[in-house]
């Protein structure tokens, strides 16, 4: 949630509170909270859609061809590393250009982003031709698999789907750069429902394979040509964008800084995948299967960081931009302050009713082992803190120390695990990850954002602390006496648990003007 003084501009042609011009605090707080709605929106249809498809995939095709559809989905899945971390890199440039009001500078940017970025689409995807044309086969964990022209057909069409999207995500990227984030995400939540129905479809009448991936490269040029034309409509530095060698040449000089986002996401990825390759090879698949299924429950809670992640980037780089600091820090503390709170609450909730359904998600073959699923309620509720402390240098194009630092984060994740699963074993995973999270995560990010946005580094963590502390000291002494309690009765203790955590967070959590923000918020959406 954002306060009201955190989004006063320092510029005097900013406007007045109530004003709508693009800076003026009303008009974020309206973005804020449209960019949120559509944030939910888009989760849940990115969230489902894949679920309700697995039944049909299954009927249409049966496990053998479903089995060998994801193993090539999977192998194109890695092209989308080819964006190297531009989206992100040229969407803050081209957002910090518009704050200043720079026209010229956006179109420039967006043309070299563009040119670049299709110059590497267009090539990745003529290498990909060459193999199909000369390699019957490929090599994979020793063994020789023989490609058919079915198969070739699939990573073709699949591979210019993903391929497409990279440049395309330049014109998207203009959409929160120039406060329309809430827009961008429609078309993309109602672009993924339309390619769900239309692969339902296909599914439901058993057409194959080939089919199925035409359907999915069709939309993705609809989607495309939607994104383009759209953008040229509503943002005028999309209009006249100079596509070229000459452009592609000049967006060169970005990627030094779009390569430290890439780093970011590839040890992410080394962080998650790492572990799980470290516990099947020293604890074996039952392993991996209890790691895996309680880290997946666990996961939910990060659901919440991404969800209010979209809408807030934005507003902190136009905050950056026009040097107002002291609102970027007001902005960077009550994210903070809201995304703890509701991890913790959903973290209670997850350990309450994770015992009631686990053994029935799970058709009664994996055991629930609560101390692992404590261990790793614990690290995605601490992440909520430290990832969101960072969010401010990335909006602000200052990352590089979170690039080395998630790297860290990696290594030491890595190594941690190949010493203590061998005698620890799931345990040993736990708590690797959350050890890396700790040295390389929770005691770095909030340091680093207290002086990008010049306020004291026990601010940072006392906004992270006091939400948890707030949660922990209420709710950890009834779930002591839980066992003493009758079911209804330790429901009516839990309700009445919240709201007290609520009232206490509204008292000495949040300050005045935020809570007088909030106040306001609830009842706008209430029609009061």
């Amino acid at each position: 949630m954002i306060p009201v003084a955190s989004l006063q501009p320092s510029v005097p042609d900013a406007g007045t509170p109530q004003d709508h011009t693009p800076f003026s605090r009303a008009a974020a707080v309206d973005r804020f909270r449209n960019g949120l709605w559509q944030m939910v929106l888009g989760q849940a249809v990115t969230s489902l859609t894949p679920l309700l498809l697995v039944p049909l995939f299954l009927r249409a095709w049966g496990p053998n061809t479903y089995g060998r559809w994801l193993s090539l989905t999977a192998l194109v899945s890695y092209l989308s590393l080819l964006d190297l971390g531009g989206q992100t890199f040229i969407g803050n440039l081209v957002a910090m250009d518009f704050a200043k009001g720079d026209s010229e500078g956006m179109r420039a940017k967006l043309s070299e982003g563009l040119s670049l970025f299709l110059a590497i689409a267009i090539a990745a995807f003529a290498a990909i031709v060459m193999l199909a044309a000369f390699l019957p086969s490929v090599g994979l964990l020793g063994k020789r698999i023989v490609l058919q022209s079915n198969d070739w057909a699939i990573l073709l069409l699949m591979s210019g789907a993903v391929l497409l999207g990279i440049p395309g995500g330049i014109y998207a990227v203009a959409y929160r750069s120039v406060g329309l984030f809430s827009r961008g995400t429609a078309i993309g939540t109602y672009s993924r429902l339309g390619g769900f129905i239309c692969g339902a479809t296909a599914l439901l009448f058993a057409f194959g394979p080939v089919v199925y991936a035409s359907l999915y490269a069709a939309c993705g040029v609809v989607t495309t040509v939607i994104v383009v034309r759209d953008a040229s409509h509503r943002i005028t530095a999309c209009r006249s964008l100079r596509i070229n060698l000459t452009a592609a040449r000049a967006g060169l000089s970005h990627l030094t800084g779009s390569l430290l986002f890439w780093l970011m996401t590839v040890a992410n990825a080394v962080n998650q995948q790492g572990v799980i390759l470290v516990l099947a090879a020293l604890s074996g698949p039952t392993a991996v299967v209890t790691f895996v299924t309680h880290r997946m429950i666990a996961g939910g809670i990060g659901y919440v960081p991404n969800i209010f992640q979209g809408p807030s980037l934005p507003e902190m780089t136009f905050l950056f931009a026009r040097k107002n600091m002291e609102g970027l820090a007001q902005l960077t503390r009550v994210t903070l302050k809201t995304i703890v709170l509701v991890s913790s609450l959903l973290g209670l909730l997850a350990w309450l009713v994770v015992p009631v359904v686990y053994r029935t998600w799970t058709s009664h073959r994996v055991a629930l082992d609560m101390r692992l699923l404590a261990l790793l309620l614990v690290q995605v509720i601490l992440a909520s803190a430290w990832t969101t402390s960072g969010w401010s240098l990335i909006a602000a194009n200052r990352h590089q120390g979170l690039a080395y630092w998630n790297t860290g984060n990696a290594f030491i994740t890595i190594v941690l695990a190949v010493v203590l699963v061998p005698r620890y074993g799931v345990y040993g995973a736990a708590i690797a990850s959350l050890l890396g999270d700790v040295v390389c995560g929770l005691l770095v990010y909030p340091a680093l954002a207290g002086r990008l946005c010049r306020c004291s580094v026990s601010e940072m963590f006392g906004s992270a602390a006091s939400p948890l502390l707030v949660v922990c000291g209420i709710e950890i002494p009834i779930l002591v006496v839980r066992r003493f309690l009758g079911v209804w009765q330790f429901g009516l203790l839990v309700a009445l648990s919240v709201t007290v955590v609520l009232l206490l967070s509204s008292l000495f959590v949040y300050n005045k003007g935020e809570r007088h923000w909030i106040r306001l918020e609830v009842l706008r959406l209430c029609g009061i």
